[in-house]
């Protein structure tokens, strides 16, 4: 008979507040609120008490003290060498659960939950010297939200009108769509949580690049190309695509991903250019999510594109856009920019 496992690890800087999410399942991966892990045992397939087990006890007893959270698999057979894969599981899982910020939060309000061990939080030290009188100015700045990803009752109450639930559907399979955009959706998932976890402003714009092209363009495409005609048939409905030029910022940014990756230039990277990234993957994956029925495979945002497309160079009423797209820009004054590093 084959054994069965479950792997355990603990997540710092998550708090499940809202107790109809104090266990979120995304993929194999089960976040679990410490105060529930015990409550849970049955859904999990233990008949003792997890944390109060005597080897655990013997071996490492704060283990269920030294998080807030917990992620939890299932794994049938031999444990050895499995761990590893399980971490980078976990990690993705944990990418993915990055994205209910987006939209939410303002970027250098940003949480980090990560693996016990791992760093979870963007802080620096500076100090200022004056030379002719030698006095210290020292400086401390957190680069991020100390208290965590909190899934509290305003959280969920904007996902349930925004994506995010959704998206975690579609993952679970609770939500079907063909095999193939399925992976393309939680690989865009994973690199726009990865973007919202980056520490440094070129790693977050290529990875919400990286994103937007997973979702939107397939291979052979002329990606300069096809890329804004695509988030144009998103959002191109709406009045600020004219008036603030969206297809010449959609080629500006393009053109640096490209100088990014093919030149190793990282120079031209704004803070508004990636502000202006991230806008765009949450307004793509909003009205993608919201309409999976229509966008039930890439080929149909591929054909719901050329659709778009068509009417606006014949000059006919618009058929094609459902009325519920939408889009939202997040507002940054300029302390706020200052603040992203």
């Amino acid at each position: 008979m084959s054994k069965k496992y479950i792997f355990i690890t603990p997540i710092e800087n998550l708090k499940l507040e809202v107790s109809k999410y104090k266990t979120i399942k995304i993929g194999n991966v089960h976040f679990v609120s410490y105060d529930k892990i015990d409550a849970y045992k049955k859904r999990f397939g233990i008949s003792k008490s997890i944390t109060k087990m005597p080897l655990i006890k013997q071996t490492d007893n704060d283990f269920f003290e030294c998080a807030p959270a917990f992620a939890i698999i299932h794994h049938n057979g031999e444990s050895k060498d499995t761990q590893y894969k399980y971490i980078l599981e976990v990690q993705r899982a944990i990418d993915i659960l990055c994205m209910a910020q987006k939209g939410y939060t303002k970027r250098q309000s940003t949480s980090i939950p990560a693996i016990s061990g791992m760093p979870t939080s963007k802080s620096y030290k500076y100090m200022f010297v004056d030379k002719h009188n030698p006095n210290s100015l020292p400086g401390w700045r957190l680069a991020s939200n100390p208290d965590g990803l909190i899934v509290n009752e305003r959280m969920v109450e904007f996902h349930k009108k925004a994506y995010f639930f959704k998206l975690l559907k579609i993952i679970n399979k609770d939500i079907s769509t063909s095999k193939e955009w399925h992976n393309s959706i939680i690989n865009a998932a994973i690199f726009a949580g990865k973007s919202w976890a980056a520490k440094s402003i070129y790693d977050a714009f290529l990875f919400n690049m990286i994103a937007l092209e997973t979702l939107l363009t397939e291979s052979g495409d002329k990606f300069s190309d096809v890329l804004p005609l695509r988030i144009k048939s998103f959002i191109g409905w709406m009045g600020n695509w004219d008036k603030y030029d969206y297809k010449k910022r959609i080629d500006d940014i393009y053109k640096k991903r490209c100088k990014l990756v093919h030149e190793g230039n990282i120079n031209n990277i704004s803070v508004d250019d990636l502000l202006f990234s991230d806008d765009l993957i949450f307004g793509v994956f909003d009205n993608i999510v919201n309409h999976v029925k229509i966008f039930h495979e890439k080929k149909d945002i591929i054909l719901f594109s050329k659709k778009v497309e068509a009417e606006h160079l014949l000059g006919i009423k618009g058929r094609t856009r459902p009325r519920t797209l939408r889009f939202f820009e997040t507002q940054y004054n300029t302390k706020d920019k200052i603040e992203i590093i």
